[in-house]
């Protein structure tokens, strides 16, 4: 439905707001699960490349990233096992929130 509001700001600003609406169909812990899973599997999937193709990925380390202070071979294993660590704790939510208390000091 366009509203007086939505057709005044345009055809995209309507199809944020009517996207707006969908979305708040859905109980909040159902999205933030399906936002979790989303970025989980692209960390997950580029944990996977880097392990698939290791001579490629010392490459790319070495000539296009350039890390400084670190290796290649080093920043290469750091990167794949921290994606691929990390990505069932994003699934399960662990640490994807600031606690609380870092804001009361």
């Amino acid at each position: 439905m366009m509203t007086a509001r939505s057709a005044a700001l345009g055809p995209r600003a309507g199809l944020a707001i009517r996207l707006h609406q969908a979305l708040d169909l859905f109980p909040l812990s159902i999205l933030q699960l399906m936002f979790r899973i989303a970025i989980a599997a692209v960390f997950w999937s580029s944990g996977l490349t880097k392990i698939a193709s290791w001579d490629t990925t010392i490459v790319l380390f070495r000539d296009e990233y350039m890390v400084p202070l670190l290796p290649p071979e080093l920043a290469a294993a750091i990167s794949a096992a921290f994606e691929l660590s990390c990505s069932p704790l994003i699934l399960v939510g662990l640490a994807t929130r600031s606690p609380p208390y870092r804001f009361l000091a």
